[in-house]
């Protein structure tokens, strides 16, 4: 009896799984480099930067718990994703940011600042998520082939809603500039 591999698809598969992971982490730095350049407040680029794979992580829990294994696809969809889940961080720190160089103290500007904008990041994010969600509902090899894609981008999504209505606001109180910004401009 002789054994022979006739395809082998697992340096294709490790292959994608490091580009994914490359492609996660360098979205990450360059967001968190685009922010820093318009922002120039050092505190505010590491609560959106710690923020970002807080996301990630929950969306990894959120996979776990409800059965999605870690695939091509499912990689896929938390790749397309790091590039929207920094959104939502990102309008509740500018607005806090706004209130800090309106002059209020930084509780006050995280609260008001995050307050001002619940509805608007709930209604960005329900929007998008109205966009890829409904493939789930369709039938075929179009199903087999994107649902995985399509709920991980939705997980990704409610997660960074999540964390950018909460520790976002809690790291931007604790890291923002403990003199009060001055507005430029």
């Amino acid at each position: 009896l002789q054994w022979n591999i006739v395809m082998d698809q697992s340096d294709y598969i490790n292959m994608t799984v490091d580009n994914a992971i490359q492609n996660i982490w360098m979205g990450v730095l360059f967001a968190a480099i685009v922010l820093f350049l318009f922002l120039r407040d050092f505190g505010a680029t590491m609560a959106v930067t710690i923020a970002m794979p807080c996301c990630i992580l929950f969306t990894f829990l959120i996979m776990n718990v409800l059965g999605i294994t870690l695939n091509m696809m499912s990689l896929g969809g938390i790749t397309l994703g790091v590039g929207m889940i920094v959104d939502n961080s990102i309008v509740v720190l500018e607005n806090i940011f706004t209130y800090r160089a309106d002059g209020y103290d930084r509780l006050e500007a995280c609260t008001k600042g995050t307050g001002e904008v619940i509805g608007a990041v709930i209604a960005s994010t329900l929007t998008t998520v109205c966009v890829f969600l409904p493939i789930v509902f369709v039938e075929g090899i179009t199903k087999q082939l994107f649902t995985d894609l399509a709920l991980t981008m939705t997980y990704s999504l409610l997660a960074s809603l999540i964390v950018a209505l909460t520790l976002v606001p809690a790291m931007a109180s604790g890291m923002l500039k403990k003199e009060k910004a001055v507005k430029t401009g």
